[in-house]
């Protein structure tokens, strides 16, 4: 023993401990001299085996605690690379692997065990040799999953139930032999035919010597067709949520927005991510605080309902009828608001047309009605005032006898009344009386329907020939000074015959002109200037008459087209002219007239007329 243990603790001799050891327990002390060491006692070959086997027994049990430590290093890894996976088929996964291997690793010995863990498991299991594709082996699950019994299966190679070339097969099954990835998207086609999305969890294991791929494999195609399902409707609300004609805006309690369709990006002329994230206020009003009277706090307010306002948002020039609603979450709280936005710019001046229309309706009733009424007595008056005038003419012999028998002179009563300028009165009475008149004809010629006959003009004639008029006209010329006008024409080529009423036409224009002339005698500060040109707007061809006098106030041309309204003085105007424009070509020709106008820069009339005749309107005969 003494001799053994001085054997083990010897510093230059441990080289030959299982030398010693060995001719020790075969012959003794002569393996002292074999050995090259000498012991002062033999050992007895009983101890040394024993000695020999504790020291086996040392080194088998550290190796199986190398072994575990290796395998649970392994398992962290193997649960770090697929943790993405459900915990539930990660365990099985990882158990079926660690059976696996543990019966491949005693083959002989665990056949039982395999066939319980790989012919018997629910879940779809292939054995595929790496090198080549060929399907080594396959469970009764997946007979049943591709149609094909167990003895097809194992006589196919993986090409031909995966539908990927061959090439990348190959590139699939040596990125799974490496460990590079674990899972893998592909699609497997069974026995029928058909072609099913597959999800393959895969991993090397060593059966033999050999390395195989085992590969389980999941069927995902009801879960792929939810998802297309859901692309699809996402995309189809996508579609839709783009094609509303409205604005509508998704914001936040901040009022920020955060989707907005189609409409509202045609409307800021900005792209979605160019809008996503400003305020509405900003966008739609240019302010850096919310709008007065704001309907996206009302729709934050409780309780929570829908809100409708018409809103004038003059950065913009427009009119809206904007309606919001608040979006809750889960919990019922307000998450975000819905903001619709109609644009009724258009339906606004339509409804201020039709106002204009009905108050003209109105107006021109009233105006018959009134001038018939003032004609009675106001011919009276007439009457009354040349039986006046007859009654006191000295040259009449009727009147010098019945003025003899009262003992009166007429000569002398003339000279009384010129005297007393009593002639100068009954004289402006009587003028006055034929002015009355003349207004009371012009509002029953304005009320009192007139026939007329659509026929093809030039208008560029039309526009020559009532110029000419104007010219001639007595007070134009006198008063205004229109010779003055510089006149301007800017006609466009090739517009053709418009179909016009032409006698109604020159009407209207004779108006402007008269207006615009009017304007301008009181513009000292540069020439007056007249621009008449032509156009064609969509299906209207157009008649502008611009003039470069003092313009107006929006007030004012909100009201032009009214009967009766005037900035003339009184006496000089009596508010019918642009009352009766706008009846002849918005009733009569079924078109649209309409002003623009900057004060300190001038007025533009414009007129649209149809460039087809309307059915209700006569044709020329």
């Amino acid at each position: 023993m003494k001799s053994f243990l001085g054997l083990i603790h010897h510093p230059f001799k441990r080289g030959n401990i299982a030398t010693a050891i060995f001719m020790t327990l075969l012959w003794g002390r002569p393996a002292e001299a074999a050995a090259g060491i000498k012991f002062q006692n033999t050992i007895p070959p009983l101890i040394g085996a024993v000695l020999i086997i504790v020291i086996i027994m040392g080194l088998l049990f550290r190796f199986q605690r190398y072994k575990k430590t290796a395998e649970l290093s392994r398992d962290n890894q193997e649960q770090k690379n697929i943790g993405q996976q459900p915990a539930e088929e990660l365990n099985r996964h990882r158990q079926t692997k660690k059976k696996l291997q543990r019966s491949h690793n005693s083959p002989l010995k665990s056949k039982a065990r395999y066939t319980s863990l790989f012919t018997d498991h629910h879940a779809v299991m292939l054995l595929i040799d790496p090198t080549d594709g060929r399907i080594k082996d396959a469970n009764p699950a997946a007979a049943d999953y591709y149609g094909y019994s167990c003895r097809e299966l194992r006589a196919m190679n993986i090409g031909d139930i995966n539908t990927l070339p061959h090439r990348e097969i190959l590139q699939v099954m040596e990125q799974a032999r490496k460990r590079q990835k674990k899972s893998f998207h592909l699609h497997h086609r069974l026995k029928n035919g058909e072609i099913r999305d597959v999800e393959v969890f895969t991993a090397p294991i060593s059966i033999e010597g050999h390395i195989f791929l085992c590969a389980i494999i999941h069927d995902i195609s009801a879960r792929i067709m939810a998802q297309e399902e859901l692309q699809a409707t996402t995309e189809r609300w996508e579609r839709t949520f783009n094609a509303i004609p409205d604005i509508v805006t998704l914001q936040d309690t901040s009022m920020r927005i955060v989707k907005i369709n189609s409409a509202g990006c045609e409307l800021f002329g900005l792209l979605p991510d160019e809008i996503i994230g400003r305020r509405c206020y900003e966008l739609f009003a240019g302010l850096g605080t919310p709008c007065p009277g704001c309907p996206c706090k009302k729709g934050l307010s409780v309780p929570f309902t829908p809100h409708f306002q018409e809103v004038y948002h003059e950065y913009l020039d427009k009119t809206f009828r904007i309606t919001t609603a608040p979006v809750p979450d889960a919990a019922g709280k307000v998450e975000y608001v819905a903001h619709t936005v109609k644009d009724i710019s258009q339906n606004k001046e339509l409804e201020q047309q039709l106002l204009q229309t009905e108050k003209m309706r109105t107006v021109v009733g009233l105006a018959a009605g009134v001038a018939h009424e003032i004609n009675t007595p106001l011919s009276a008056i007439l009457q009354s005032l040349e039986l006046v005038q007859m009654g006191i003419d000295p040259d009449n012999e009727e009147n010098r006898k019945i003025a003899r028998r009262h003992d009166l002179s007429l000569s002398n009563l003339q000279a009384y009344l010129a005297e007393k300028r009593l002639d100068y009165f009954i004289d402006g009475a009587r003028q006055s009386a034929i002015n009355s008149g003349e207004i009371i004809t012009r509002l029953l010629e304005f009320s009192r329907p007139r026939a007329g006959h659509v026929e093809a003009v030039d208008l560029r004639e039309v526009i020559r020939t009532t110029w000419r008029l104007a010219q001639s006209d007595y007070t134009l010329k006198k008063k205004e000074h229109i010779l003055d006008v510089k006149f301007i024409e800017e006609f466009a080529p090739n517009l053709g015959a418009v179909p016009c009423m032409r006698i109604e036409l020159e009407e209207v224009l004779f108006n402007l002109i008269k207006n615009a002339v009017q304007a301008m005698a009181d513009n000292n500060d540069r020439q007056p200037r007249l621009i008449l040109r032509t156009g064609k707007l969509e299906r209207y061809a157009c008649i502008e008459v611009e003039d470069n006098g003092p313009g107006m106030e929006m007030e004012i041309q909100q009201r032009v087209f009214e009967p009766f309204f005037t900035t003339k003085k009184v006496g000089e105007g009596t508010g019918l002219g642009l009352a009766a424009c706008y009846s002849i070509i918005h009733d009569k020709h079924h078109g649209k007239i309409e002003v623009n106008s900057t004060p300190g820069k001038g007025t533009t009339f414009f007129l649209f007329l149809p460039l087809q005749a309307n059915k209700n309107i006569p044709a020329e005969k």
